[in-house]
């Protein structure tokens, strides 16, 4: 009899799905959606009348924890069993979070070109406590906005801090001969 490769471990691609495996070939339930249906004393049929899905879906998600259901159905189960999404979906949470350290950059443009003026524009109109112009080539701004300076100073008025670094670039000093 020939003996079948280890699937410990391994994730199988079966019908689109994501399948966690034991050391024995058979899928891992999803534990924590049975115990929380247990506490709460409800049945596949009652849940799946409650979020809005087929009989069904309710035992996919039971017996396969990497099967993720979309965000409403999460949400709706989660409310319907008294316990948070994480609970029930932890992959779900790490999916929707940026973690890292670029978790807080919300676009990045390779040059100020590329920007969209209506950024600009956002960002200043927006900017509640203090602007900063920190740059040798800030005059695009005026070019772009015309009526800036009526901006920034209705922005002072309403006890806006402004800066705007002035400098210019080191020049090279050439030694006489």
């Amino acid at each position: 009899m020939a003996s079948l490769p280890s699937t410990r471990g391994r994730r199988n691609r079966t019908a689109g799905t994501s399948r966690t495996f034991h050391e024995y070939g058979e899928a891992v339930a999803n534990e924590a959606l049975r115990h929380a249906m247990d506490a709460v004393r409800v049945t596949d049929d009652k849940l799946a009348a409650k979020v809005g899905v087929d009989v069904k879906t309710i035992s996919r998600w039971k017996a396969d924890p990497g099967r993720v259901p979309h965000a409403r159905h999460r949400w709706a189960t989660a409310d319907a069993l008294g316990v948070d999404e994480s609970v029930l979906w932890p992959d779900a949470l790490q999916q929707t979070i940026k973690t890292g350290v670029d978790r807080e950059v919300v676009a990045v443009y390779s040059r100020r070109a590329d920007c969209p003026t209506a950024v600009w524009r956002r960002l200043l109109t927006n900017a509640t406590d203090t602007i900063t112009f920190a740059g040798y080539t800030n005059y695009f701004l005026w070019l772009q906005h015309p009526t800036l300076t009526s901006v920034l100073r209705r922005k002072a008025q309403q006890r806006h801090h402004g800066a705007v670094p002035a400098g210019r670039p080191r020049q090279r000093r050439h030694s006489p001969p």
